[in-house]
């Protein structure tokens, strides 16, 4: 097997994603005659409309026991789930080729349904790894659809939809949390017209190297048929994870795409798609009898420019149409795919308005174009992770395989990650968090300034598009001109600030918390991913800004006269005395705070005045300790050293009201339940498989409630 290095890999791979734009199997020019026949497409499930307001509040409603006990140390071994809240999952698409199947996937399992009917015809259950930079087809169909090919977490299979799985292998992805090179890893795969032969194309990656793979596999008789002996001239490896790995008509030739051919703008880069017989595996000459084999959209491609996007024959790289004005830049660059006569193609812009689900891209603008007349036929609002899902009409109309069954249906529509989440705060109203999204739109001033509300008696969870102040009033939020407007939404006052010096009009708001008591406000301003200027604004009798490098984990205190956040720059807990403005850096002897959220006890609590934040250790980084700290004097009080050996990383912190005890979230999804005096662990269990990116309990300690990176909302308690 050739051994390449990670870094010029991908290097090769961002190229290919730039400039040929995914090169995805896209492109078919309707005026070439196709010698495939191509099955008619079904009625469009789809017309694009034009975005519609997103309904307020969403509530969602799930059924808990009236026998609930305030969580305890006496009790704690008896704690249970009683309940799980999900919100939509953005979906893995699918569409067959010939546009008669479509999936609609998540991390549990695949549904396949038939495009005209909407009917459900299979369910795999599989588990799909959970990969965070996106290079994640998991499946591909064969022409009609009838059999698709799945890579799950542990193995390879090919299902008869409708029927059952007819081959399965061992597979692994040794690196699937490995955010440099999960999904890269996950291999392509594709099937033969009737599933006999399945392709595999991939890169298994250790600490040190990469290695290339190819195969080609008799599903039927479990046996491979043809593997890569590592010389370049042989059918190989070196392959780009996009639609350019099939299989013709009659399965004869097998069509690649070889990145290392690939030289954009080189007037050969058409070279980079070879052709092989299946007979004997050796390359067939660039002829029309080796690509007239494939279907119409098979037989070209999309290169993409600054100024135009041109339609070029895979056979020999001649243009064969173009199109100007369509926002499709080599910076912002645009998914493309062919309807199946290619008289139109749908463009995915995934450079401007996109939304970040972990650290994947997903884009918000869907447009269809006209080749022969160059005009945009249509255009819509989407949340898509490409155009795996969506097959245009050669009217303009586009048929996609979300319309076909909502995800998690009835359910809440919102979704949030790790990526500046500032995790679950407890008050006397119930559970609040701020998700990252709430509505397909990308349209937004202000990321992170929704909220979702937990009714902690009922369980109903209610989002809405405005931002509660610490006295849990409603604030809509824009930005615009330099300033940031907080405007209540009773029309009860409004809020403004000036942006500071240095702030560019491309960086996104990021509202964290706001006192109307004190007239304070605290938010980051983010640009191409990463916090840029953090600031804390105060009015009233102060009125002054102060400037921060970060603030992460923002808590008031229950009289909110004081605020706690950390500084995950200087590795240090600040506290802020709202009353007189004085901002305190809070020094942990011989260790520095740990990247997890503070808490302050609550009001009426004997000691009140405490709160507390995870410090880890200068000389030994494995020791983690609960500092305490006296948040209205800034006097460290206590310390208490966790045991490392039986507690995961800490990423969440939540303190009982009056139970005595303190609850860690954990990197693994474990939660652990330790004595608030001591530090000493009173109990743990495992509550999922992803982080635990918050967790607070309720007033009255009867519920402890935990959200997972996945999007999870679980209820725990006693019963």
């Amino acid at each position: 097997m050739q051994k390449t290095h990670r870094t010029p890999f991908f290097l090769l791979f961002l190229s290919a994603v730039l400039i040929l734009n995914a090169c995805v199997p896209q492109p078919v020019m309707g005026a070439i005659e196709n010698t495939q026949t191509v099955n008619e497409v079904p009625t469009a499930v789809d017309q694009l409309t034009t975005e519609t307001e997103l309904p307020t509040p969403i509530p969602t409603v799930v059924s808990l026991s009236a026998d609930l006990e305030t969580i305890s140390a006496e009790n704690a071994a008896s704690i249970h789930q009683l309940a799980v809240i999900q919100p939509d999952f953005p979906p893995y698409e699918l569409i067959s080729p010939d546009g008669r199947m479509g999936t609609r996937a998540d991390l549990e399992g695949i549904d396949i349904y038939e495009m005209d009917s909407g009917k459900l015809t299979a369910h795999i259950d599989i588990d799909l790894p959970d990969c965070k930079y996106g290079w994640d087809r998991y499946f591909s169909f064969n022409q009609d659809g009838s059999f698709i090919a799945v890579a799950g977490r542990d193995a390879l299979q090919v299902w008869q939809v409708g029927g059952g799985l007819i081959y399965e292998s061992a597979y692994s992805t040794q690196n699937s949390t490995d955010a440099d090179t999960c999904g890269a890893e996950i291999p392509q795969l594709a099937l033969s017209p009737d599933a006999s032969l399945l392709a595999v194309s991939g890169v298994a990656y250790t600490s040190t190297s990469a290695d290339a793979y190819f195969r080609v596999i008799s599903t039927l008789q479990n046996q491979v048929l043809y593997e890569w002996d590592g010389t370049r001239d042989s059918l190989h490896g070196d392959l780009y994870t996009f639609r350019g790995l099939g299989f013709s008509s009659d399965s004869s030739v097998l069509q690649t795409f070889d990145a290392s051919r690939y030289y954009a703008f080189s007037g050969e880069e058409y070279q980079a798609f070879r052709f092989w017989a299946t007979n004997n595996w050796q390359e067939l000459p660039r002829d029309a009898q080796a690509i007239n084999t494939f279907p119409t959209d098979d037989q070209y491609y999309v290169l993409q420019g600054d100024d135009a996007l041109w339609l070029k024959t895979r056979l020999d790289g001649q243009v064969q149409a173009s199109l100007e004005g369509t926002g499709c830049t080599l910076a912002q660059p645009c998914d493309a795919r062919l309807s199946p006569q290619a008289d139109t193609v749908a463009l995915l812009n995934t450079g401007a308005n996109t939304l970040t689900y972990h650290r994947e891209v997903l884009a918000t603008q869907l447009s269809i174009w006209d080749w022969r007349s160059g005009a945009q036929l249509a255009q819509a609002q989407v949340l898509m992770r490409g155009l795996d899902g969506v097959l245009p009409g050669e009217d303009g109309s586009y048929f996609n395989t979300a319309n076909l069954a909502q995800a998690n249906a009835g359910t809440v529509n919102w979704w949030t990650s790790s990526f500046n989440f500032d995790g679950l705060y407890s008050g006397s109203d119930g559970i609040t968090f701020k998700p990252q999204v709430l509505a397909i739109t990308a349209e937004q001033d202000c990321y992170f300034c929704g909220t979702c509300s937990l009714d902690s008696v009922n369980l109903r969870l209610t989002c809405q598009k405005t931002f509660l102040s610490r006295e849990n009033n409603s604030w809509n939020v824009s930005a615009a001109a330099g300033q940031i407007s907080l405007q209540s939404e009773k029309n009860a006052g409004s809020f403004n600030l000036d942006l500071p010096a240095g702030a560019q009009p491309d960086w996104d708001v990021r509202l964290l918390g706001f006192s109307e008591n004190y007239q304070t406000a605290f938010y980051c301003l983010d640009g191409q991913g990463r916090s840029r200027i953090c600031a804390i604004a105060m009015g009233g009798g102060i009125d002054k800004l102060t400037q921060v490098e970060d603030i992460y984990g923002l808590r008031f205190s229950d009289d909110g006269s004081r605020a706690a956040f950390i500084n995950r720059r200087e590795k240090a807990l600040f506290l802020l005395n709202l009353e007189t403005g004085k901002l305190t850096k809070m020094d942990a002897y011989q260790s520095r705070a740990w990247f997890v959220n503070p808490a302050f006890a609550a009001s009426g609590d004997e000691m009140d005045a405490e709160l507390v934040y995870v410090v880890q250790n200068l000389k030994d980084e494995a020791i983690l300790s609960l500092e305490w700290v006296d948040g209205e004097n800034a006097k460290v009080l206590r310390r208490s050293t966790l045991d490392t050996d039986a507690i995961g990383q800490p990423s969440a912190l939540s303190l009982g009201v009056k139970n005595g005890l303190v609850a860690l979230g954990a990197q693994d999804g474990a939660i652990y339940l330790m004595d608030r005096e001591k530090g000493k662990l009173v109990t743990s269990w495992q509550a999922g498989t992803s982080a635990i990116i918050g967790l607070a309990f309720t007033e009255n300690d009867s519920l402890l409630v935990s959200l997972d990176e996945q999007g999870n909302i679980r209820i725990w308690g006693v019963d």
